[in-house]
């Protein structure tokens, strides 16, 4: 699991799956709402001018598990040559789809 870092955000990949005209990805979203916590400077390192060393400690993390659909069949500065790629890929979402979790699209 690789996680990369934005902010107070950390952003786990779980899983990815590759087929020809779609890739499915699971992330795990975690945003701490107290920022990092910091260390005080003891009086040696002062008198050294070292700089503020800083404790990653979070406390009160939250998180929650997104499923990313990529649609990898639209050819770029075109359209698909049928619509039955592109009915499957829908019809794929619309089943895993639960009336309690918020859906995003995203085209570019």
């Amino acid at each position: 699991m690789n996680a990369q870092q934005y902010g107070n955000i950390s952003v786990s990949t779980l899983d990815e799956s590759i087929e020809p005209s779609c890739t499915t990805r699971k992330f795990m979203v975690t945003q701490a709402k107290k920022v990092l916590l910091i260390e005080k400077m003891s009086k040696i390192a002062k008198k050294k001018k070292k700089k503020k060393k800083k404790k990653k400690n979070y406390k009160d993390v939250s998180s929650r598990e997104c499923t990313q659909y990529h649609f990898t069949g639209w050819p770029d500065m075109g359209v698909p040559n049928d619509s039955a790629t592109m009915l499957r890929f829908v019809k794929r979402i619309r089943s895993s789809l639960t009336n309690d979790k918020p859906i995003v699209v995203h085209c570019r």
